[in-house]
């Protein structure tokens, strides 16, 4: 294991920033595999809300993984490896910039080996540990108590909110696109399913917001 304890820190940077460091050279899923084998390695360190986290504890507890967002992007991001659950925003995690960049030096032998080992290990099970956060619900005008019964049914399960909030940022999206970019681990006909209660929140919500214009021009 590295001594990088007593090292002095450069510019820290954010999981995405130092996912995207590899990017050039590497998938997004080899970028998060090398990484992680560098934190639980300690050749690269890991803070936690300004706090210097000890190797020990990020080799038995964390990893970083590579998430795909609606427009494509990459964003990386510190998971627990046992499952445990925290709070969207409860916890900012910083990499030292210096040690990223010398982690994407090139692999050679029983290292490369080890490492598409695991990278083919992440890509068949490729869904996070911990699922990000569900993108909120679009934020629409309050509605009176009076016409509860009018307003439109948005989903609330983590993959028809993600669905939602996908084709309401591009309606063309099509369900192989779908497919390719949703974080969760669905099948195809639960997808089906989701894009098509999606699509109808879409446009329940599209006629009650015209309805609420012509009401105002009146």
């Amino acid at each position: 294991m590295a001594e990088n304890d007593d090292k002095p820190s450069t510019t820290k940077i954010d999981p995405t920033r130092a996912l995207l460091q590899l990017l050039p050279k590497l998938t997004a899923h080899a970028a998060a595999v090398r990484l992680t084998t560098a934190l639980h390695s300690n050749d690269c360190r890991l803070w936690c809300n300004g706090n210097l986290l000890p190797p020990q504890y990020i080799a038995t507890a964390l990893r970083l993984i590579a998430v795909p967002e609606v427009d494509g992007r990459w964003r990386g991001e510190i998971v627990s490896a046992v499952r445990e659950a925290w709070e969207p925003g409860t916890y900012i995690f910083e990499l030292d910039e210096t040690e990223v960049a010398a982690v994407a030096a090139p692999r050679t032998g029983s290292i490369a080996a080890s490492e598409a080992a695991n990278i083919a290990d992440v890509t068949a099970t490729s869904a996070p540990a911990i699922p990000p956060a569900a993108p909120q619900a679009p934020q629409e005008t309050p509605t009176p108590a009076t016409d509860t019964e009018n307003a439109p049914k948005i989903p609330r399960g983590r993959t028809e909110l993600w669905i939602y909030n996908a084709l309401k940022t591009d309606p063309s999206l099509t369900i192989d696109v779908l497919e390719e970019r949703c974080p969760y681990d669905v099948t195809r006909k639960t997808l089906q399913n989701c894009v098509s209660l999606a699509r109808k929140a879409l446009t329940e919500a599209a006629r009650k917001n015209g309805r609420k214009e012509q009401e105002q021009k009146q």
